[in-house]
């Protein structure tokens, strides 16, 4: 009996080694952590590149969410469905503080004061993920660009906003208080009060940009024409600040990788399931963030049923050969595309060399037979975002139009059909969804509300029948095979 009980407990022991446990880090947030797809914007979330600075045993679980700050992160149901994934052991990552600026730094429905209920919002966040038997660690929050050329990180893109508040919304603020409304500031004392790792953010990503320069930070860091989102180079390099920062505070030093040779995002692409006969492409980051290395571009082998592309509507290849200069990092955006002859399992994999570095990226989709009079729908933003969001057995490419004008309207109806000209604006948001056909830009939505960027904000006024400042711009996905088309659709724009 003695003898089957230690081999029994041998045998346990031998199984817990031979599974190798994995490191898991879950990333809380708003839109500059986000998790993109690259088919879809140019805006990463930085967490997006972390991966690539950690060896095979760790896990990036990104819960990120546009929009939201420490109240609404919590409040809605974004902090219930992360914690219900944090197991014991996991490491928390928790970066808020942009959205948290809204209502100038106040209280309201998604604003927090960095002195009152931002704190108390963290403090929950380190309550609740220690009661998970979980750790947390604190991450400020990066840094915007504002201002212009030759202009250091200002005050107020480094979350600290009393000087912004005493110009332009209470003069009774103390311009120089450098407590009541600093985000970082709080997030640092609730750290140090409740022995919480912190990763001061704020701080590195402020001294990046201030030694790049605007310029730079522009073209590198920020996605294009955004002071606050930012581009796959910016993400890897926010990444490896913070990687570098947690390896010298001794937090998983032991996985991590300081410098990767050559990173690709994403590193494997699964097209799930597809349409024999069909084109499908995706988007990939090629990077190489080592200034010393020697070489003069990518080169790019794609395997059976793959070819490649610089451009995305270009022209495709077998082989290609992508020059890249060094400009704070050696970086190039590749597109892949496949067309599944036969049905069933595809894969496949593409090789991409910089000098002596080579990774391979796996390729998988399941091919299906074409259906016959099936639906299909095409979509996008009104953002200026000109890439299709498609369902079904359709191919949509992106493609601009100008000189849209109203065609036809309806009033608001006694079914919600419709909107009103004028205001009232319905102030809850509903998603809006176009189509297309015989050359027509339709809207099927009928609720909208004002957006803070003025471009949007002209858009969704020139729809709801104000009378345009300039001719408006916007995207018209092409379709083809699509089918038959089922809509209802209310306000009509066509080419004049």
């Amino acid at each position: 009996m003695r003898k089957l009980i230690t081999l029994l407990l041998t045998c346990l022991v031998l199984s817990a080694g031979a599974q190798k446990l994995s490191v898991r880090i879950h990333v809380l947030g708003d839109s500059t952590t986000e998790q993109q797809n690259q088919n879809l914007k140019d805006q990463r979330g930085w967490p997006q590149l972390l991966p690539h600075f950690f060896t095979d045993e760790v896990r990036v679980l990104n819960h990120g969410k546009s929009g939201t700050s420490s109240r609404t992160f919590y409040e809605e149901r974004w902090w219930k469905n992360a914690r219900e994934t944090i197991l014991p052991g996991d490491y928390v990552v928790i970066q808020f503080g942009h959205n948290d600026e809204k209502h100038g730094g106040f209280d309201g429905p998604i604003g927090t004061v960095a002195s009152g209920s931002y704190r108390e919002y963290l403090q929950k966040f380190v309550d609740e993920v220690r009661a998970l038997g979980a750790i947390p660690i604190f991450a400020t929050p990066v840094v915007r660009k504002m201002g212009g050329p030759g202009q250091e990180v200002s005050r107020r893109s480094a979350h600290d906003l009393a000087e912004n508040i005493a110009a332009n919304l209470d003069k009774s603020v103390d311009p120089a208080d450098t407590i009541t409304f600093n985000y970082p500031h709080n997030m640092r004392d609730i750290a140090a009060i409740n022995n919480v790792p912190l990763i001061d953010m704020t701080r590195s990503t402020k001294a990046l940009v201030d030694r790049v320069g605007f310029e730079t930070a522009t073209r590198r860091i920020y996605n294009f024409g955004d002071g606050t989102h930012i581009c796959a180079e910016g993400a890897l390099l926010f990444s490896k600040l913070f990687v570098l920062e947690l390896k010298s505070k001794g937090i998983l030093a032991e996985y991590i990788v300081d410098n990767p040779p050559l990173a690709v995002e994403p590193a494997a692409v699964d097209f799930g399931e597809v349409f024999q006969g069909a084109e499908y492409r995706q988007e990939i980051d090629l990077i190489v963030p080592d200034e010393q290395a020697a070489f003069a571009g990518f080169r790019i082998e794609a395997g059976e049923g793959v070819l490649v592309s610089d451009r995305e509507f270009g022209d495709y290849a077998g082989e290609l050969e992508l020059p890249a200069a060094f400009d704070l990092l050696y970086y190039r955006r590749l597109y892949l595309k496949i067309a599944p002859a036969a049905e069933g399992a595809f894969n496949a994999h593409v090789r991409v060399s910089a000098g002596d570095r080579t990774r391979e990226i796996p390729l998988k989709a399941v091919a299906r037979p074409y259906p016959q009079g099936e639906q299909v729908s095409v979509s996008y933003s009104l953002n200026g975002n000109e890439k299709p969001f498609a369902r079904g057995p359709v191919l949509a490419v992106e493609h601009t139009l100008g000189g849209l004008v109203r065609s036809s309207f309806n009033q608001l109806g006694a079914e919600g059909i419709g909107a009103p000209p004028d205001p009232p604006i319905h102030r809850k948001p509903r998603l809006q969804a176009n189509c297309s056909r015989q050359g027509d830009w339709l809207r099927a939505s009928p609720y909208w509300k004002l957006h803070p960027r003025p471009r949007v904000r002209q858009a969704m006024l020139d729809l709801l029948g104000r009378r345009p400042r300039r001719p408006l711009n916007n995207a018209l996905p092409a379709a083809r095979e699509c089918g038959l088309w089922q809509y209802q659709c209310q306000t009509a724009y066509t080419l004049r």
